[in-house]
């Protein structure tokens, strides 16, 4: 199937099953005419009562309370509780509560034994709380929409660190060289910092905060590879690591090294545990400063459970700690939650990369979806650095790639590996092409999962991956070439089966509207693509507020919108306009669905070019249950399989069934 798009939020088998047999998927007669379109919206990227995640959002802060539930902080800035047992339910959608247009992320989270979960925003100004019962309250700070709560905006400070003791007090580390303690009775006291005589280490530049039964505080410098212990009266020294020297060495005191440590934890014995993010490894320190390494090995990047060692994590960036000493690892890079028991041994408590059939199977960030003449479905798992497949009978399997491990081999199936794979297409023949975008290469993987580099690039870059409007879009002809944009350098390629590979259209870093042929039109920001029955490329041109057509000899037009006019207006042609179209998709009959990403609708454009809104309410954000109906977030992918149209925002996945 050749109309892939960018397709950042996961959908799960629930999905897969529902889109591929229970609805009919490839149905076109003519029950579109007479049943309504129904929208079916899933709660975000977790669904209560299920395994997590279902959808994108990398694990940034992790959290225990006594009686071992895990309360978990994401990229998505949803708010999760994990039962002992696996069963998820959204505590809060931080995002739709927001009332600054650019937050930060929501890594700072710590439960007390009540079961309440306190947030704390990484640049500062807020301090929530979500009670046992659900109740979401500001305690104080002003970037925060609290319907059940007292905003309370005179009180600003910049937090790096949160947690709490074992009588339900709140400790904040602060950039302004303090400790902030709330009690839970509401009372705010500070206490200052002092300095280390011999290094001069200061609140100010630690980060992660954890406490002891002694009352003795414990945080990392990031940026200096230490580990730093404050005292009960503020007093500041360097626990283990050698200041500005990296490393991975055991050892005791100032002779341990650490690469990049982010985060600590405390157990009822005194000994800390360090999220050494750089070496990829969990650290163990004892109450006499005495460092080993619990799990993982130094440098060495994966996706593995075991014993010590034997275990691999990807950039694990929080830890925490449970009554009876288990430790959970916010395995970031692997979009999982681990456990570690004492005895070292590393289990995956929920999470991605698992296959298996229905909701058994586990994944991570989604960057592309596609499927073939089959219905067959095959997901870009861009964390798990893998290709999977689902059937249309929700089975699951990895289909090409090392989980967990990134790198640039050729191969056979899992023999293969790839790095940061953001998006797929399908030929007719049923070989799927991946835009493989840190390894700079276009990958081929045959019906038998043989993989092999079609070709080599240095077109993609940084923002290409880390934005979610501007992910490379990839397709294929009926010739067998493939096309894939290059957001940032304003180009879509052409690669033969060959494996030649030259620019279709769009002149090289050089940002425009004109229309032309070839390198002679221009481009901004060119990301979602889709070809039609005849071989046209259709180009979302995000910047320009465009849908561009590419024909087979490359004489590029503006199909629809007014390029510099960023608006929402439905119309024909030039007289139609959009706000920041991203991704593209195609049906059997050549209507191209636009996601128009910040404006939150999915619009449709006939082969005559009346575009029409489909779904979503212009600049209407969807807060959650009991708010209009068919409000979106913001859109990072949509497909169309038969007469379901597929929407992924930023916060869930929305299916429309018998699509206008």
């Amino acid at each position: 199937m050749r109309n892939t798009v960018p397709f950042f939020i996961l959908v799960s088998y629930i999905v897969c099953a529902c889109a591929l047999v229970a609805c009919g998927a490839g149905n076109t007669s003519g029950n579109a005419a007479t049943t309504p379109p129904v929208l079916e919206t899933f709660s975000g990227k977790i669904m209560d009562d299920q395994s997590w995640p279902l959808a994108v959002g990398a694990p940034l802060g992790v959290a225990a309370d006594s009686t071992g539930n895990v309360y978990v902080a994401d990229h998505n800035y949803i708010i999760s509780k994990i039962t002992p047992t696996g069963i998820v339910t959204t505590l809060d959608n931080v995002r739709s509560r927001l009332v600054d247009s650019a937050p930060s992320n929501y890594d700072l989270i710590a439960s007390d034994r009540a079961g309440n979960v306190y947030m704390a925003n990484t640049q500062g100004n807020s301090l929530i709380k979500i009670s046992a019962t659900g109740q979401v309250g500001v305690l104080f700070g002003g970037s925060y929409d609290s319907p059940t709560g007292t905003l309370k905006p005179d009180i600003r400070f910049h937090s790096n660190g949160i947690t709490t003791d074992s009588i339900g007090n709140v400790y904040m580390i602060t950039t302004d060289n303090t400790i902030l303690k709330l009690t839970p009775a509401g009372v705010l006291t500070t206490l200052n910092c002092t300095d280390e005589p011999s290094t001069g280490a200061r609140c100010n530049l630690l980060r992660g905060l954890a406490i002891d039964s002694a009352g003795n505080f414990y945080a990392v410098n990031f940026g200096k590879n230490t580990i730093h212990k404050i005292s009960p009266t503020g007093l500041v020294t360097t626990l283990a690591g050698s200041a500005g020297i990296s490393g991975n060495t055991d050892g005791t005191g100032s002779a341990a090294r650490f690469n990049l440590p982010k985060s600590v934890a405390a157990d009822n014995d005194g000994n800390i545990y360090v999220a050494d993010a750089g070496n990829n490894t969990i650290r163990k320190i004892s109450a006499i400063g005495v460092v080993t390494t619990l799990a993982g090995s130094a440098g060495i990047n994966g996706n593995v459970d075991g014993v010590g060692a034997v275990a691999r994590f990807s950039n694990p960036s929080t830890v925490t700690t449970d009554a009876a000493s288990n430790i959970y690892v916010a395995d970031t890079g692997n979009t999982v939650i681990r456990k570690i028991t004492a005895t070292g041994l590393v289990t995956t408590f929920t999470g991605s990369g698992v296959d298996g059939v229905g909701s058994s199977a586990r994944f991570g960030a989604t960057r592309g979806m596609t499927t073939d003449t089959m219905g067959n479905v095959y997901v870009a798992d861009w964390f798990n650095q893998s290709i999977r497949k689902i059937t249309p009978f929700g089975v699951v399997t990895t289909l090409a790639g090392a989980t967990g491990l990134p790198g640039n081999a050729d191969g056979t199936g899992t023999a293969a590996t790839f790095n940061h794979p953001s998006n797929v297409a399908t030929d007719s023949d049923g070989n799927i092409y991946v835009a493989d975008v840190s390894n700079q290469a276009i990958r081929k993987i045959t019906p038998a999962g043989v993989v092999t580099t079609l070709a080599k690039t240095d077109i993609f870059t940084f923002d290409d991956i880390t934005y979610q409007t501007r992910a490379p879009g990839i397709t294929s002809d009926h010739a067998g070439n493939i096309y894939v944009t290059a957001p940032s350098h304003r180009t879509i390629y052409k690669i033969t089966p060959a494996g030649l590979m030259t620019i279709f259209a769009g002149t090289f870093d050089m940002s425009g509207s004109s229309d032309g042929v070839g390198q002679n039109a221009n481009f901004c920001l060119p990301s979602g693509l889709a070809t039609d029955s005849a071989d046209n490329i259709y180009v979302a041109d995000g910047c320009n507020a465009t849908i561009r057509k590419i024909t087979p000899k490359g004489v590029v037009t503006t199909v629809a919108g007014t390029a510099g006019k960023a608006a929402s207006t439905d119309g024909t042609g030039t007289e139609a306009y959009f706000m920041y179209p991203s991704t593209l998709a195609i049906d059997n009959a050549n209507n191209i669905y636009v996601g128009d990403s910040v404006d939150h609708t999915v619009r449709k454009m006939t082969p005559k070019g009346v575009v029409s809104t489909v779904i979503g309410m212009s600049g209407v954000v969807n807060l959650g249950a009991g708010n209009p109906a068919g409000s979106l977030n913001l859109i990072t992918g949509i497909a169309i399989h038969g007469t379901s149209l597929y929407i992924a925002t930023s916060d869930g996945v929305a299916v429309m069934h018998n699509a206008p």
